[in-house]
């Protein structure tokens, strides 16, 4: 049995992983462009502010693990045609330029996803970076050492911890995003004010509510970002501002939205026989919201990769949902949620009852006393998945 994996993200290494567990007459290969497995963006923050110092451990290197185990490891390899029905991968190698074709009699997508690059006046400057593979996060953080100010665009969770451990450093951080809160998809208003302050009084400029017009800058590189609002002084400029996910050799062989997020059943089966999915490319049951939607983030797709390894040769374990669970640190303090908001119940019209908690947490072991807040939500009624 001949198991292709085409992008070994999270989703990806996780797939292989538990493959190599479940078992022991397939023959597995993976189809990776980069010379890395399972890039970690989130990791970039840890790096910056020192707590890891070996950029290697921003990913979860099990490369010569796979290959001492017998996974045929084709990185740096370009899939370049992917005919489903057939069941052909084409790929060229990136190094040699040397071309190959196999077959392949199951195939799991867990492609990548690519940085939404907006199209303003001045993207061509230098020293405009997104967080896109490993390669980008070295460069951005070597600029950043010599740099003053820092600019951010959007404010999730990888672009507001990038904006603390910058700070931490000594940086002048600006961080920009249309919306009014930071953090907005996963926690509610009185969760996020706190946090705002906090990066206000680490120096983190908040430029909430203000929309980037475009980039100016002096001898080719980058100096002022400008928004609805103001103009923001700028050495080297980072852009979050959302992924797209890396799927267009499968556009009309399986069901995709017109984003090119990829379809799946609660197996993990896209509409084409022997083709399963998993990880950011992929929209799936949101198990609050009972929605198909697309959670990029690290937890689900190492979830995803699991189950789709145990569904690979057959349909055993059905995906209970996602939650959407999340955890960041910022400067000392840790914030984390699962499931949905609030506010957003209330966007769905949802009936929803919540509970606010605030208690003074001690550790009998330690004579510190640290604020300990919770939120809880629940919908009143919500028909089993």
């Amino acid at each position: 049995m001949k198991i292709a994996v085409i992008g070994c993200t999270c989703a990806g290494a996780a797939a292989v992983t538990n493959m190599l567990n479940m078992y022991s007459d397939v023959q597995v290969t993976i189809y990776e462009e980069n010379d890395y497995v399972s890039f970690l963006a989130s990791g970039i923050a840890l790096h910056v502010q020192k707590i890891t110092s070996d950029s290697q451990r921003l990913y979860d290197s099990v490369f010569n693990h796979f290959e001492d185990e017998g996974i045929q490891m084709r990185m740096q390899h370009e899939v370049t045609a992917v005919d489903v029905k057939k069941k052909i991968i084409q790929a060229t190698n990136l190094m040699t330029g040397e071309k190959t074709k196999d077959t392949f009699d199951k195939l799991i997508i867990t492609t990548k996803t690519i940085p939404i690059v907006p199209n303003l006046p001045g993207d061509e400057l230098e020293n405009i970076y997104f967080c896109e593979n490993s390669d980008y996060a070295k460069v951005l953080i070597h600029k950043a050492r010599d740099a003053r100010n820092v600019v951010i665009l959007g404010a999730g969770n990888v672009s507001v911890e990038l904006a603390a451990a910058l700070a931490v450093q000594g940086k002048q951080v600006t961080l920009i995003d249309r919306k009014s809160r930071i953090l907005s998809q996963h926690f509610d208003a009185q969760l996020t004010e706190p946090l705002d302050e906090l990066l206000s009084e680490h120096g983190v400029m908040l430029a909430l509510g203000q929309t980037v017009l475009g980039f100016e800058g002096e001898e080719g590189k980058v100096t002022r970002v400008m928004t609805s609002e103001q103009v923001h002084p700028a050495d080297i400029v980072i852009s979050c501002l959302g992924w797209r996910p890396d799927t267009d050799h499968f556009n009309g062989q399986v069901d995709m939205l017109e984003t090119g997020f990829i379809l799946v059943d609660r197996f993990l089966q896209t509409s084409a026989k022997d083709v399963l999915a998993a990880g950011s490319c992929v929209v799936f049951r949101d198990q609050p919201m009972q929605q198909e939607v697309n959670v990029p983030l690290a937890t689900n797709e190492l979830k995803m990769g699991v189950v789709a390894a145990k569904n690979v040769l057959q349909k055993t374990v059905a995906h209970p949902g996602l939650q959407g669970t999340l955890g960041i640190q910022l400067f000392h303090h840790f914030v984390a949620s699962t499931g949905m908001t609030e506010e957003r119940a209330s966007f769905l019209d949802l009936d929803v009852d919540t509970v606010d908690i605030q208690e003074k947490y001690s550790a009998k072991k330690w004579q510190v006393c640290s604020l300990f807040a919770v939120k809880l939500s629940s919908i009143a009624c919500l028909e089993k998945y």
